[in-house]
């Protein structure tokens, strides 16, 4: 997932490059999308990435689209995912995305979606349907191997970055097509508020008939194991969890 800017920045490209030696590797598709406010300004950034390699991009557009409000972002990628990529493999999310929101955002897709996730990969490879990484939490690294579907939020800085090429950036700009989604068409069906920060309780129907959302993971073991026994003490009454 790209964060919205004139052009790509690091965190855009490392989060491309990953893909595109998935691509490589597996003889997949990859695509791009962002969520925009204004069209025009996001158009380059999804030309640049298909320029690199990306086979399709996709602009998500409505003036009422706050980016500064990560459970808003979450809950149109998550319906985006749904209407248009059921089937997909891997969604990786960059560790720039939208204020650094990206836990957030990878934690309400992997709720709602029932979809693995990994959080602070610091590399990761596929094979098949096996994807194996490490994961970073403190100064400990850890090793996982998952079955896809699954989300990874890449904090990995080192990746190659691929040289766009005169004929990558010809193709792109002049025969590739930017598929363009109205916040209004996605949510078809649903109504959006005046207010452009938040949508209406139509849209949030699934959080709020599950409960509130509620991030487990913290920033080391020990604040992730303190929110997990604040969580256990309201849903135990009256128990002593140790």
């Amino acid at each position: 997932m790209l964060e919205e800017n004139n052009s790509l920045i690091k965190g855009d490209e490392n989060i491309i490059s990953e893909a595109l030696i998935i691509k490589e590797k597996e003889k997949c598709n990859i695509s791009s999308v962002i969520l925009s406010k204004n069209k025009a300004r996001s158009e380059k950034s999804l030309r640049d990435s298909m320029a690199m390699g990306v086979d399709s991009a996709y602009i998500i557009e409505g003036e009422e689209i706050d980016l500064e409000d990560p459970r808003f972002c979450a809950e149109i990628l998550k319906t985006f995912i749904e209407n248009y990529f059921s089937k997909l493999d891997i969604i990786l999310i960059g560790s720039l995305f939208y204020n650094e929101d990206s836990v957030y955002v990878s934690t309400y897709i992997s709720e709602s979606l029932n979809i693995k996730r990994i959080l602070y990969s610091s590399f990761f490879d596929v094979k098949g349907n096996i994807i194996y990484a490490k994961r970073e939490i403190g100064n400990e690294e850890y090793s996982y191997s998952v079955d896809t579907p699954i989300i990874i939020q890449s904090i990995n800085e080192n990746t190659f970055i691929k040289n766009l090429t005169i004929a990558g950036i010809i193709n792109a700009y002049s025969e590739k097509e930017i598929f363009e989604i109205s916040l209004s068409e996605l949510i078809e069906g649903e109504k959006c508020l005046e207010n452009k920060v938040e949508l209406n309780d139509e849209f949030y129907l699934e959080i709020e008939k599950n409960g509130e959302l509620i991030c487990l993971t913290g920033e080391d073991d020990n604040q992730s194991a303190s929110n997990l026994v604040e969580i256990l003490k309201k849903l135990v009454p009256g128990e002593i969890v140790r």
